[in-house]
C-alpha cells in the first residue's frame, strides 16, 4: 500500500509541474493530504503547490514545495547549498 501511495504522489507530482512563467497568483494545491511515518506517532496535513523534478543518467529527483511562488531556479539554488540560501521563497514556514 505505501508503495502505491508513493507512485501515485509521485505521479501527482509530476503532473502538478509548472513552467517558471506561469503565475503562482491564488494558486490551489494540486496534492493534499496527511502524512504519517511508521512508527514515529507523530503526522501532519500536507499542501503542495508545486513540483519539480530532474533526471540524469539513472537518477530521478522530485522536489515538492508548499510555497505557490516557488520556481525552478529557487529550488535548483536552495539544493545546490553552496552559499547560505533563505529557503522562504520555496518553503512556507510553519507548514507541510
Amino acid at each position: 500500500m505505501r508503495v502505491r501511495s508513493l507512485a501515485l504522489l509521485a505521479s501527482t507530482a509530476l503532473l502538478a509541474c509548472k513552467t517558471d512563467d506561469e503565475d503562482g497568483g491564488d494558486a490551489m494545491p494540486q496534492v493534499t493530504g496527511a502524512i504519517a511515518p511508521d512508527g514515529e506517532g507523530i503526522s501532519a496535513d500536507v499542501q503542495i503547490y508545486q513540483a519539480f523534478a530532474m533526471h540524469t543518467g539513472s537518477g530521478f529527483a522530485a522536489y515538492l514545495s508548499n510555497n505557490p511562488d516557488a520556481t525552478c531556479a529557487s529550488v535548483t539554488d536552495y539544493l545546490r547549498g553552496e552559499a547560505p540560501y533563505d529557503p522562504s521563497d520555496i518553503l512556507v514556514g510553519g507548514a507541510c
